[in-house]
């Protein structure tokens, strides 16, 4: 039967669409594709043992995922899945080997600006002006109070991380990336500002680097960031699910202070925004 599966054979798509200025002239377009992934990794895994590591591997899903139905077929027994009890032994034994090897302390924040003060459980500023001073500039820039609650979170993790002296690095892991300029509220202008308000009012100078992870940048950033990183200098890493979702290691390089050997290093802080889809609100209708 899958001698003439579309997997096996691949297919070819023609497109038609008339002309818009010109009724008799018609657009022909047309695509050929003779070969498939799930072809390619079923001839593969017939000839070899094939190891797939992958989150969302089990997704019955033929668009975000391998047609697992035709792998399962073609394969027969060769296709094996790991059993309840195999994860269960596996789960264990990881957790066994990682019991108390990692100190790992966990919270929530939240923030809010109400009456032109920032509510948070800890005071952000000690001076009431400042405090005032900042939230007016943020209303300023952004009207939604979400995207100020959103902004402030940050804020937060970015304030415990810089007076913090065991912290070293700190990812920022948001829906969305930052700007390079203060055109929007989430812009390294404007975390560099807070973070010079904060410094100020604490009478406190930190040392500290900003990088922004996306883009054509990605790679040059992420340069900087690893040689700025065996300085000693802290370092925030602003990026996003989408940016930092191929695997990047953002491992650094120290160097012991008693044997003097270079050892990689993973970051110590993670702030991690609520997942969301991010949608336009248009409020002209979808016609436009």
């Amino acid at each position: 039967i899958f001698a003439d599966s579309v997997y096996d054979t691949g297919f070819r798509f023609y497109s038609f669409s008339d002309d818009i200025r010109q009724d008799l002239s018609t657009r022909i377009n047309m695509v050929y594709l003779l070969s498939t992934p799930e072809s390619y990794l079923a001839g593969l895994a017939d000839r070899s043992l094939v190891v797939g590591l992958s989150a969302t591997g089990n997704i019955p899903t033929v668009t975000g995922n391998y047609d697992l139905g035709y792998l399962k077929d073609k394969l027969g027994d060769k296709f094996y899945t790991i059993d309840p009890e195999s994860k269960q032994r596996l789960a264990k034994s990881f957790s066994d080997k990682e019991q108390g090897n990692h100190k790992t302390r966990v919270f929530s924040l939240s923030a809010k600006i109400q009456d032109g003060h920032i509510l948070t459980a800890e005071p952000l500023f000690q001076s009431v002006e400042r405090e005032k001073k900042v939230a007016e500039e943020i209303q300023t820039k952004e009207q939604h109070s979400i995207n100020v609650e959103r902004f402030l979170k940050i804020v937060l993790a970015i304030k415990s991380f810089l007076f913090d002296p065991k912290s070293k690095v700190l990812l920022v892991l948001t829906n969305r990336n930052v700007k390079t300029d203060d055109s929007d509220l989430f812009s390294v202008d404007n975390y560099k500002k807070i973070i010079t308000e904060l410094m100020d009012d604490k009478k406190v100078a930190v040392r500290y680097e900003i990088y922004p992870l996306y883009g054509s940048r990605f790679e040059e950033q992420k340069d900087r960031y690893l040689a700025t990183a065996k300085s000693g200098v802290k370092i925030v890493l602003l990026t996003s699910y989408p940016a930092l979702g191929t695997g990047q290691n953002l491992q650094y390089e120290v160097e012991d202070e008693t044997t003097g050997e270079k050892k990689k290093k993973d970051i110590d802080s993670v702030y991690l925004e609520y997942p969301r889809n991010m949608i336009v609100n248009s409020m002209r209708g979808l016609t436009d």
